[in-house]
């Protein structure tokens, strides 16, 4: 797991961040959920995980967005967007091509 930015730094409300990742061993399929972050700050809750799936998922509270992985498989750097409020979340994940996935 790694800490994208210090948590204390969010606005557990309503926010954004971006970031790129290094897929490192994002695809191993011997790892059944990955975990990238995982924090809370005051009632809000945030994770951004690989599920058994292959999905990119991002939760916020009670909220969740998913990505499908396997356009990316041949990635090794990712790019990652989160946006939040109390009553939506997105997530967008993006490669070097241009190819660009809004989450679910």
């Amino acid at each position: 797991m790694i800490k994208m930015i210090p948590i204390y730094k969010l606005n557990s409300k309503e926010g954004s961040i971006t970031f790129g990742l290094n897929v490192g061993n994002l695809y191993d399929k011997t790892i059944t959920e990955l975990i990238i972050s995982e924090d809370s700050l005051g009632n809000s809750t945030f994770k951004l995980y690989r599920n058994s799936k292959f999905e990119l998922v991002f939760e916020y509270n009670n909220m969740s967005s998913k990505v499908q992985m396997e356009d990316f498989i041949k990635c090794n750097y990712l790019w990652i967007a989160l946006t939040w409020n109390p009553s939506q979340i997105k997530l967008y994940v993006g490669d070097k091509r241009n190819n660009i996935k809004k989450g679910i």
